[in-house]
């Protein structure tokens, strides 16, 4: 059966869980201030508990906490993810104040965030006794798209005008589809082996980007554009798609690719074209891009020589390094205003 959390999230969450449950003190959970100055590259993740960084600067979340995915609007900072209080319950800060979407008797995550006309959109899901029920917040009232029958995540959220998209993947008879639901209807972009990580909407055309599993047994890394495939990998090795921009007309694309020997190059695709982000002298992961003026970024991580994984993000192809190295972290979302 497929795993409870988001794929991408899961191997942090059991590397940091130690951490998580013997650090920091009640004064933590008190509000964090992230509305200094809001232009510059906003990053979230991990750094054995949920981190914002931005301009050199870090600052901890919530106690006992996970930050997946950011968004920034005029004056404010929107941040989504998990607390660890008592039970894992979807989360989101505005501003460093955490809002729980659940009560402490319910499992919850939440993986996505976006920001519409002053309105808060959180994808996410609930834990039921047998498969995740997903389901999205509006301004904190949920809005139910699965009924627990059969697995389910939600991943990523869009919001354009009145219509609400969220990416993810439905699991009937054990095998995932990467699936995208608007306002609720469900559609399958895939008809194999598959997950949607990320998604975005620009004028009617949706683009979903994840991985479908390829006629050699390995994953390609591939975006949907209104349920056509792109495949950006030959599947000669296994590929990950894990997050999608529009830039004008420009597709970029970001996500992993193991090398020969195994390991996982970070790299981005613009319109199918690859760059890559690091050499392969040690894993790194590419989480989440966006780009602004022309230039790229794109958030993710990548192992030091004690075997640990370093926060950080690339600013056209130059590392910025965002954590010390001694703790797992990881750099999940980032958002330039």
């Amino acid at each position: 059966m497929e795993k409870k959390y988001n794929t991408k999230k899961v191997l942090f969450l059991l590397m940091i869980i130690p951490y998580l449950l013997t650090s920091c003190s009640k004064e933590d959970i008190e509000k964090v201030d992230l509305t200094t100055d809001n232009f510059g590259v906003h990053v979230v993740g991990t750094n054995a508990n949920g981190y914002y960084w931005k301009d050199g600067i870090s600052k901890q979340l919530t106690n006992s906490s996970i930050a997946n995915s950011i968004f920034v609007s005029e004056n404010d900072v929107y941040v989504a993810g998990v607390s660890f209080e008592n039970t894992y319950r979807a989360t989101y800060w505005k501003n460093g104040i955490p809002h729980l979407l659940t009560d402490e008797n319910t499992r919850s995550e939440a993986s996505s965030i976006f920001i519409n006309d002053s309105n808060v959109y959180i994808a996410g899901f609930e834990y039921s006794s047998k498969n995740n029920i997903i389901m999205y917040w509006k301004n904190d009232e949920p809005v139910v798209l699965t009924d627990g029958k059969n697995s389910a995540s939600a991943n990523s959220i869009f919001v354009q005008g009145n219509d609400v998209y969220v990416a993810g993947q439905f699991t009937p008879n054990y095998v995932p589809f990467a699936t995208y639901w608007k306002n609720g209807k469900s559609t399958f972009v895939s008809s194999v082996y598959s997950k949607a990580e990320s998604i975005f909407v620009k004028d009617s055309d949706v683009y979903v980007a994840g991985f479908e599993k390829g006629p050699k047994g390995r994953y390609v890394a591939k975006y949907w554009k209104n349920g056509d495939g792109v495949s950006l990998t030959d599947g000669s090795k296994d590929a990950f798609a894990n997050s999608i921009f529009m830039y004008v007309n420009d597709v970029y694309v970001a996500g992993i690719e193991n090398d020969s020997t195994g390991k996982t190059i970070a790299k981005y695709w613009k319109n199918g074209k690859e760059v890559a982000l690091t050499d392969g002298t040690n894993s790194a992961f590419a989480r989440s891009i966006f780009v602004k003026d022309n230039i790229v970024y794109v958030s993710g991580s990548e192992y030091n020589s004690t075997g640990k994984t370093v926060a950080k993000y690339w600013k056209d192809g130059k590392a910025v390094i965002l954590s010390d190295g001694t703790k797992w972290a990881d750099a999940l979302s980032i958002y330039v205003y």
